[in-house]
């Protein structure tokens, strides 16, 4: 980390606590996905939030159900886009959430917002509010996704490109 980040790492570090075993694992997990897929869609998201074309943020919190402790692994949600759940996610919750999901991207690919009556409220995505919805066995909306990574993540990146 501090060959990367420099004397950044330790603001980040202190984000995702965890010195060894499953919590280690967790926090280098949990670090990878801000690093690798929030900062850099929430840097997408900002930019189009600038311009006419509307943006939608997700996140997708369910966790395998059979390794609950791995959260939702990268790519896990493809299995409820396409609605291809296999037997270890055969519950009536999953199937309805894959049936949520594939809904709303089939809205958005007609009709470019995904939002449709039976469905809860997806918010486009603004500067201020930072709407996301989270995808779990609940779906709800939120604000500001891992905020205080981002934050970190930004100012850590500006340092190393010379832009402060």
């Amino acid at each position: 980390m501090h060959a990367c980040y420099g004397d950044a790492a330790k603001k980040i570090l202190r984000l995702y606590p965890g010195k060894s075993g499953e919590k280690l694992t967790a926090a280098i997990s949990r670090f990878v996905t801000d690093a690798w897929f929030v900062h850099p869609s929430r840097q997408l998201l900002d930019g189009m939030a600038q311009v006419s074309s509307p943006a939608y943020q997700y996140q997708f919190s369910r966790s395998h159900p059979t390794k609950p402790d791995l959260g939702a692994p990268h790519a896990i949600d493809v299995r409820y886009v396409f609605n291809t759940l296999d037997e270890s996610f055969d519950s009536d919750a999953d199937n309805t959430l894959a049936n949520h999901v594939t809904d709303y991207w089939v809205q958005f690919a007609k009709a470019g917002n995904p939002n449709t009556e039976n469905l809860p409220p997806w918010p486009e995505y603004k500067l201020k509010q930072a709407a996301y919805l989270d995808f779990d066995l609940d779906i709800k909306v939120g604000n500001h996704l891992n905020q205080q990574a981002f934050e970190q993540l930004e100012a850590a990146n500006l340092k190393l490109s010379g832009v402060e």
